[in-house]
């Protein structure tokens, strides 16, 4: 008696990054995207984007700072 094993595939954020990728993080970092946003846009882990993002220079919006306000001119 034995069960019958299937391989899994391997996780997401197990993949290397590809050059695409890094492009793209690039892209929405410098839309201030936060790294929680970014991580589930690209299928990947929060850790995994700061890191990735630190490796190559890419500045991250702070979790911690305001949200991004939109302010529009009222007419009377």
């Amino acid at each position: 008696m034995g069960y019958d094993v299937s391989p899994r595939p391997a996780p997401r954020q197990a993949e290397k990054w590809s050059d695409q990728e890094v492009e793209q993080l690039a892209r929405l970092a410098a839309k201030r995207w936060r790294a929680k946003a970014i991580a589930a846009e690209m299928g990947r882990t929060e850790a995994g984007v700061r890191g990735k993002a630190a490796s190559h220079g890419i500045a991250l919006v702070s979790d911690r700072s305001p949200a991004p306000i939109t302010l529009r001119r009222l007419s009377a």
